[in-house]
Formats: structure tokens, sequence, C-alpha cells
């Protein structure tokens, strides 16, 4: 063999061990990429149940968040329903985000494992912070019926004011002029009633205290307009049998007087036009106060004032038709005092802060003389007759 030849066969020998070689690196390597790519799978599945199950924790915690909005009496514009819903909108943008089928490389595997790890991190905390909004949203929701509750008991306890404050005035005007005591008694434990029902909240009262007690209050309020009519009553049959009564001499040459004498006692009333001005001038004190202009005219009318003279020579009040308010008590401040603590009285006074202008009309009635027990009495209320024109 010549020395060419032998070395073209070392050189097809070397050839020949290169491609194995290189063979076998390409055989290895696709080896190992196929090992990878399998080892990408089983990780690309187990992310998949991970996300899957944070998913179906999320979704749970998305399900009680939408019932939670959905529930009526929900606090208005309330920041915690604002981030609650929020929360839920989050939650619901996730609900397909654990859907990934495995890609040709480990490397697409990896990365798509990766995204759903961090999808299931964020639905973790997702349910987590859903929980912490939904309990946000009772504690709102807890102080909102609490302050709504406490406004209503605190307006009801405004108008059982009113109402006490005409029903002891009705009981003042009333004492020695009713047909049966009882009535007055009645009235004035109604009285008492009222104001135990109306009485300062305990500091640890809850919606259900404040609701349970405005039941209460309501209660004693109708029984007060009861025994205000069983008054009224007792009071129609008492003139009654005075003007069947022996007339005696009396009268102080005021407007109108009259003296009745009954078995076991007797009275005197008297009845003279009051000046309105001072009323005039509580209407604007009023008004002013409470943001409205002052009246531009208030004056004296004979409409309201011949109304305001038969109310108190009646020793009640009533409506005509003619006016807006009416109403008496012992002095003018305290009328107007009883008028502002009526929602009704209070409306109508300041007319939404527009300007006005009122006729109206007032009358002393001066009580004096004994009951059949022989308590004597004497006092004076006035009476208010006011028409308001905007």
């Amino acid at each position: 063999m010549t020395m060419p030849r032998r070395r073209v066969l070392a050189s097809v020998g070397v050839l020949a061990l290169v491609i194995l070689l290189a063979i076998g690196l390409v055989l290895g390597a696709r080896h190992r990429d196929a090992i990878a790519w399998r080892e990408s799978v089983q990780a690309l599945t187990d992310a998949v149940a991970a996300c899957e199950s944070a998913q179906s924790s999320m979704v749970i915690a998305l399900d009680a968040g939408q019932a939670r909005l959905a529930r009526e009496g929900l606090p208005p514009d309330a920041a915690e329903v604002a981030g609650l819903a929020a929360l839920v909108d989050d939650a619901a943008a996730l609900a397909d985000a654990c859907t990934a089928a495995p890609a040709h490389t480990a490397a697409a595997n990896e990365a798509v494992a990766a995204s759903l790890e961090d999808a299931g991190s964020r639905m973790r905390d997702l349910g987590l912070r859903l929980a912490e909004a939904r309990a946000s949203v009772d504690a709102a929701q807890a102080a909102y019926e609490l302050d709504a509750a406490r406004s209503a008991f605190q307006r009801a306890v405004v108008e059982a004011q009113s109402a006490v404050s005409d029903a002891q005035g009705l009981l003042q005007s009333s004492q020695g002029q009713v047909a049966d005591d009882a009535a007055l008694s009645a009235l004035s434990d109604a009285i008492s009633a009222v104001g135990s029902a109306a009485g300062p909240p305990p500091a640890d009262a809850d919606a259900a205290w404040f609701a349970s007690r405005q039941g209460v209050l309501a209660k004693a309020l109708q029984a007060l307009a009861d025994a205000s009519t069983q008054v009224e009553s007792s009071r129609q049959a008492w003139s009654a049998a005075q003007a069947t009564a022996p007339r005696a001499g009396g009268g102080s040459g005021r407007s109108s007087s009259s003296s009745t004498t009954a078995p076991g006692g007797w009275s005197d009333v008297d009845v003279s036009v009051a000046d309105p001005s001072a009323f005039c001038a509580a209407l604007d004190s009023a008004r002013t106060g409470a943001g409205s202009p002052a009246l531009t005219l208030c004056v004296a009318s004979d409409a309201q004032s011949a109304h305001a003279i038969e109310m108190a020579q009646a020793g009640s009040i009533w409506h005509t038709g003619n006016e807006n308010i009416v109403g008496y008590s012992d002095t003018v401040s305290s009328l107007m005092a009883a008028f502002m603590a009526s929602s009704t009285h209070r409306a109508l006074i300041l007319t939404d802060g527009r300007q006005a202008t009122a006729q109206v009309g007032c009358a002393w009635r001066h009580d004096w003389g004994a009951n059949a027990q022989g308590a004597t009495y004497d006092y004076s209320q006035i009476y208010c007759s006011a028409r308001f024109d905007s």
C-alpha cells in the first residue's frame, strides 16, 4: 500500500469519526430538549392546577362580593361600596386566566407557567381583599343604618316636643274647665309617657334600639292624641254645662269677657286683642335665624285678628282655610319655639327661603277662678293666627 492511499484512508476515518461524534451530539441535545420539554409540560400542568385552585377560591369570594353589592340598603356614595365594586370587576377580569395549552418548546411552556403563577398569586390576593372589602361594607352599612335610625328618632323627638307643648298648653288652659278631672289626669300621664319615650338614648344604643324606641314613642304620641281629644270633649261638656248655669256679673271692659258660676266653683274669662308687633318680630327672628329673609311686610288683618279672638274665646284652635298657622301659648316666644319645633309649621314660616309678607292677628285670653275642689287658678295665654304670601 502506498503512502497516499494510507493518508486517504486515515482522513476518511477521521471524517467518519467526526460525523459520528456530531450525530451523537445532535441526538444528545435532542434527548435533553425532549426531557426539558416533558418537564416543562409537567410544570405547566402543575401551574394550571395551582391557578385553578386559586381561581376557585377567588370565584367564591367574587360571588359573595356580587351578592353583597346586590343587597338593598347600601349606604349611598360610600367609598367602601365603590372599593368592593372595583375589586369585583378586577376579579371578574381574571375568571378565565387559568386556561393554557402546552407549547412546542420548553421555554414557551416555562413562560406560560410563570404567567399562571402570577395570575394565581393575584387571585389569592383578590380573594383576601374581597373578603376584607365585604367586611368594610358591612361595617359601613351598620354605621349608616345607625345614623339613619338615630336621625329618624331625633326627628320623631322634635315632633313629640311640639305635641307635648300643645298638650301642656291644653292641660293648663283646661284646669277647672272640664266635666271630668280624670281626663286631665290621663292627659298629664300621657305627657309624662311621651317625655319618657323621647328621653336620651344610652351611649351604646344601636339601630335596633332606636327603631324600637321610635315605635314606643309613636304609641305614646297616639295615646297623647287620644288623651287630648278626651280633654277637648270634656271641655265641651263643661262649657255646655256652664251655658245653663246661673250667670254672675263680671267683665273688665275689654273686648269680651264672661263670668260663670257652677256648683262648687266659679270662673272668669277675659279676651282682648293683642298687639301683633311682638309676634311679627318673633317671625322675623325665626326666619333670619334659619337663613330666610325677614318679612317684607307683617301687618295685622281683620280676618286674622277675628280668628284669633274666636279661638281665644273658645279656648281652642282650628283652621278656617284662610291662614297657614294657628297656635297658643303662655308667651309669644314660647309659641314661636313650639312652631319652630314642628317641621310642618317651620316650613310654612320659612317659606323655602323666599321673600314673603304676613297677615297676622293675636288675642289674649285671661282665665281665673276656682274649680269644684276649691283650687284657684289665674293665667293668661296668647292665641295667634297668621297667613304668609310669597
